[in-house]
């Protein structure tokens, strides 16, 4: 559930080159306390990425963000970097047979990166409290109803490329979900961009960005979020990503209190280091606003692409 930024917000590239559009310097990219929040996939794609992303921490909360009120704006601290935290959601592909320098992967979006991606999408500590507080409401909601994966789906070979196999809202193409329990989820949305060169120690080739939207809670209530164990399939290609999670009655006994009921957030989110009673307000209780419409969260290009018009999900 990351999102597009609206342009007033903060200065964009006058023109996109058709490359791994992360390494320019922008003010939309500035650092909060010295932090770099400058991704390139096609470096994230040549790591080794494991097909089985353990996380050790409930999606939900705020282990590696403070966020904490200075001189009348709120200032976003991380413990490491946006990239290690980028990288702590995700996941390489598994069951593609095919070798390639660069890796297909997929980014599940927790509470913690969404939230600490508003500060390359909107500069967000240089904006007033009052408007700060309302963007980490908007975001708050977003999690809360709605579950992001991006995929990042990267062209073995320039030789043989069929462009339609990089965007996985075109014909023919089918992702979902499922859970430890085989409970199968199918997406509410599907958003593609233009297929992007990716450069990297020489190599390269084109990739697709694919945000894939689900509902948060199914029908019956249950919550993804509280799922140990959840797999992204896609195809036809018959390629996964899995991430295993920590139960929330797992972490519930450990502590000695009762398992939290949904939502688990915002009301009960840690935030670490709040020093305003009125900033932790902002973030402790719900916006009476609805869910806005999702905007893809922004890691990795230097000018976000435009938000799409809203539709209604009847699904």
């Amino acid at each position: 559930m990351p999102r597009p930024v609206a342009s007033a917000l903060r200065p964009v590239a006058a023109a996109l080159a058709p490359v791994i559009l992360l390494a320019v310097a922008l003010a939309g990219c500035a650092s909060s306390g010295g932090t770099d929040y400058t991704i390139e996939q096609g470096e994230i794609a040549s790591r080794a990425l494991p097909s089985t992303r353990e996380v050790s921490h409930d999606p939900d909360s705020l282990v590696h963000l403070d966020i904490v009120e200075k001189d009348g704006q709120l200032d976003f601290q991380l413990d490491g970097s946006y990239r290690e935290m980028l990288l702590e959601w995700t996941a390489g592909q598994r069951g593609l047979s095919q070798r390639s320098y660069f890796q297909t992967h997929a980014t599940l979006w927790s509470r913690e990166l969404s939230l600490a991606s508003l500060m390359p999408e909107l500069g967000i500590s240089t904006l007033s409290d009052e408007l700060a507080r309302e963007k980490i409401a908007e975001r708050n909601a977003e999690v809360d109803s709605l579950l992001q994966i991006d995929v990042y789906v990267f062209a073995p070979s320039l030789r043989r490329l069929d462009l339609g196999d990089l965007q996985l809202d075109s014909a023919g193409q089918r992702v979902y979900l499922r859970d430890q329990e085989d409970n199968q989820y199918e997406p509410v949305r599907i958003e593609s961009d233009a297929p992007l060169e990716a450069f990297h120690a020489g190599h390269r080739t084109l990739y697709g960005r694919n945000a894939v939207y689900f509902d948060r809670y199914s029908e019956t209530g249950d919550d993804l979020f509280d799922a140990e164990e959840l797999r992204l399939y896609v195809r036809p290609a018959g390629y996964y990503f899995t991430w295993t999670l920590p139960s929330s009655n797992a972490v519930a006994s450990s502590t000695g209190e009762s398992p939290i009921v949904n939502p688990p957030c915002p009301s009960t989110c840690p935030i670490k280091t709040f020093s305003s009673p009125v900033a932790r307000a902002a973030l402790a209780v719900p916006s009476s606003k609805p869910p806005p419409t999702p905007v893809r969260r922004w890691p990795s290009r230097s000018a976000p692409p435009k938000r799409p018009p809203a539709k209604s999900n009847t699904s």
